[in-house]
């Protein structure tokens, strides 16, 4: 019987496993560099007047995901950068459900597994070279270990925890709210279990509480460990205006309590429409479906224990990861608003409701379970091996309808992408053609390929300048070696290049310019005779990109959907 239900359990996950992984890599022809952030941590092997990054790089984030993007690109080209997340994304899947069972069990790890790798927001990230899908993975595994670390102790468990807090704090700046979360649970897990519970204490509860000082050691020493492992790079950061030019950026984003309504209900807003629920209530009603039943069939497999850890009579460890799942989604839920309304923040929080929602379904289920079972009279301890064939049907077919719903979930979704509407008239975000910027840098090659280039400089025949799109920087970038143009791609933050002087070398120098270009400036320098204008490009930006900037309701009704982008000639009179 054990046998039977750890193989129908094992099935059902790697189903799951296998659905959501494909949600995450369908239509890969799709995915591309295209976020003003995604160039900027995709170039450094296509910047060596830069050192090797984009320009500021270290003002957006820590250098790991900017090399772990460099080295796909290195093995895979350019398009291997979209693949780390992907990665990180699908792995996300495993560790959420390795933490539910452990905190909740089978029917709770389940649950929530679905309601991730369903998830198109997650989804939708997992396809992006951005630094949150890698920082969810790492923020996941360091609330897991930790909890390990604050409830079990041992060095290993210290160091394991410590360790993935300090890849989350190298991934993204805001990595130590790992540590936030792991510090808040550990601190309501102390106060709830020592001094808020009521009524007299027994022997075994009191044996069963935490001992405060032993506690707060344990999660004192993971933020030590997290902090040596992350200093380095804090040191590194001495060459570039040390970490308060870091904060001096991150301080532009603080919105503060007073925008905290306006910025969640924006960051609300991008959340249902990329989540696909804006229009339609049949996309999470399948989705609470296929999780509901395959947590009850996981539950009634473990004899309607599903929602209890292995350790079923470790009370305070149960209690522990109460506490942390609600450090993460009340803090996140908190926290959140407070920053520029960029949908992309709310990913660590849409992981933690995946956590929760997977706890709460199977709560549900279990419950009814357990009620049924005291309906029926009770069972007989020593009859679980006989369960009757027909209760072990049951729950098979509980799991294979869950599964059933899932498979058509996973193909419905991804296939929507061809252009057909998905019920709502859109597209899902998540398998938008995010290519544009692609296409845009094929184009204007084409143009610099009809203009008078004769003479060469260290081999280039043309400098392109790429104003303030790093996204379009990485594809020219990217192209330089089999174009026939022979151009050498430059970034800069300004139309300096038009000054006098400001173009020294002996070729010609070209200027493309996007929405994040002051184009008052460019007109000044057109007015003077510095620039001439060649030629204009549409780059149809997906959904992820504009939701930045605008509203999901104007997003939806197709505001900002063609942006223009314009290619200069510098003028030998500007120079």
């Amino acid at each position: 019987m054990k046998l039977r239900r750890a193989i129908l359990e094992l099935v059902a996950v790697l189903i799951v496993l296998a659905i959501g992984v494909g949600l995450r890599v369908a239509w890969p022809s799709r995915m591309a560099v295209e976020h003003f952030d995604e160039g900027v941590y995709a170039s450094n092997l296509y910047s060596p007047l830069t050192g090797d990054r984009y320009p500021d790089q270290h003002l957006y984030a820590p250098p790991l995901l900017p090399w772990l993007l460099e080295w796909s690109t290195v093995f895979f080209g350019p398009g291997g950068a979209m693949w780390v997340n992907v990665f990180a994304g699908s792995v996300t899947l495993a560790v959420v459900w390795g933490l539910v069972r452990s905190w909740w069990g089978p029917a709770a790890a389940g649950a929530a597994l679905v309601l991730l790798a369903f998830n198109e927001f997650h989804v939708a990230y997992s396809r992006a070279a951005l630094t949150d899908a890698l920082l969810c993975l790492w923020l996941t595994a360091g609330v897991w270990t930790g909890w390990r670390a604050v409830v079990r102790g041992g060095w290993g468990n210290l160091l394991i925890a410590g360790g993935f807090a300090a890849l989350a704090w190298w991934t993204k700046y805001n990595g130590w709210l790992t540590l936030a979360i792991t510090g808040a649970g550990t601190g309501g897990w102390l106060v709830a279990e020592r001094w808020l519970r009521p009524g007299p204490r027994s022997a075994a509860l009191a044996e069963s509480s935490p001992e405060a000082g032993r506690v707060l050691f344990r999660w004192l020493a993971t933020a030590a460990i997290a902090f040596a492992a992350w200093s380095p790079w804090l040191i590194r950061l001495q060459d570039h205006g040390g970490y308060a030019a870091v904060a001096r950026n991150h301080a532009g984003y603080f919105s503060g309590p007073g925008e905290w309504g306006a910025n969640a209900a924006r960051q609300l807003g991008a959340l249902l429409l990329q989540l696909g629920w804006s229009g339609s209530l049949l996309l999470p009603l399948a989705t609470l479906a296929a999780a509901a039943l395959l947590a009850a069939g996981l539950a009634g497999a473990a004899g309607t224990r599903g929602a209890e850890p292995a350790a079923r009579d470790d009370r305070g460890a149960r209690s522990a990861a109460v506490w942390f799942s609600l450090a993460w989604l009340i803090g996140l839920s908190v926290a959140v608003p407070l920053y520029r309304p960029y949908p992309r923040l709310m990913l660590p929080w849409v992981v933690a409701g995946a956590v929760a929602g997977g706890g709460l379904v199977a709560a549900v289920v279990t419950r009814r379970g357990r009620r049924s079972v005291v309906g029926s009279g009770g069972s007989n301890p020593a009859s679980d091996a006989e369960r009757p064939s027909s209760a072990g049907r049951l729950e098979t077919g509980l799991v294979a309808a869950g599964l059933a719903l899932c498979a058509v979930v996973g193909v419905w979704r991804p296939t929507s992408a061809t252009g057909r509407a998905d019920g709502i008239g859109r597209t899902p975000t998540a398998w938008q053609d995010r290519t544009s910027l692609q296409r845009v840098a094929d184009e204007a090659l084409a143009r610099l390929a009809d203009e008078p280039l004769a003479g060469t400089f260290e081999g280039y025949r043309a400098a392109v300048y790429v104003v303030a799109e790093p996204g379009l920087y990485f594809h020219l970038a990217s192209k330089e070696r089999d174009s026939s143009v022979g151009h050498l791609t430059q970034a800069a933050s300004d139309f300096g290049m038009a000054e006098p002087g400001g173009h020294r070398a002996p070729i010609p120098a070209y200027v493309l310019a996007g929405p994040h270009a002051d184009h008052a400036e460019a007109e000044r320098f057109q007015a003077t005779g510095a620039l001439e204008l060649l030629a204009e490009f549409e780059d149809r930006p997906s959904d992820l990109v504009l939701l930045d900037d605008r509203p999901a309701a104007e997003v939806a009704r197709g505001a900002g959907g063609v942006q223009r982008i314009r290619l200069f000639h510098v003028k030998a009179t500007g120079r």
